[in-house]
Order: structure tokens, then sequence, then C-alpha cells
């Protein structure tokens, strides 16, 4: 990724608060089993933001604010669907699975890998 500008990184720092407010509305399972703590969230936004500077445009009808708005947003719902696809993946690895499931699979007659 290329480094910003003065001007990008202007934009960025006068928006940081953005990426909280994107947090707040946005990601409800902060405190029930989320793999990311707020910290980890507020990186991944922040890294949408810088998207955000780099790639806006002048002459938009709409704020920055608002297209940045959506970039941070993505970028946190693309991080959050990628670490579930990813555990739903390692979950369902049989070499992964707890020896309490192979006993369970043996007493009910169930070979294992099958």
């Amino acid at each position: 990724m290329l480094s910003l500008t003065t001007e990008q990184r202007v934009k960025v720092e006068e928006n940081m608060g953005l990426v909280g407010k994107v947090i707040g509305d946005c990601v409800h399972t902060l405190d029930k089993g989320c793999i990311y703590t707020y910290d980890d969230l507020f990186q991944i936004g922040c890294i949408g933001l810088c998207k955000a500077s780099q790639t806006d445009r002048s002459g938009h009808e709409n704020a920055f604010s608002t297209y940045a708005y959506c970039l941070i947003r993505n970028e946190i719902y693309t991080q959050l669907e990628y670490a579930t696809r990813r555990g739903r993946e390692q979950a369902t690895d049989p070499a992964e699975l707890p020896a309490a499931y192979w006993m369970t699979a043996w007493r009910n007659g169930m070979r294992a890998g099958s």
C-alpha cells in the first residue's frame, strides 16, 4: 500500500472518531465471545479509514465522512466474516476435534473419519 500524503493524513486524523462510531453502531458482539477486542477492531477500522483517504476523489456530492464510514464498516465486516469462516473450517477439521468427540462416536458405533 502506498504511503499517505500530508492532505490524506490530515483527513485521517480529523476523522479518527468515525472508527469508534462505526464499531459502536455496527459491532454488537464485542463482549459476547467475539474473537477481536475493541482495540483490534479499531486498528482494522483505521486501515479502512486510510483506504478511504487514499481513494477519495474531490468533487463528490457526499461528504468524506459518509464515504469513509462505508469503507470502515466494510473493512471490519470483511475481517469478522473471514474470522468466522476460518473458525468454522478449523472446528470441522477432524484432526482438531477433541478426544471426547471420538469417544462418543465410538460408543455410538461410528468409525473415525466416516
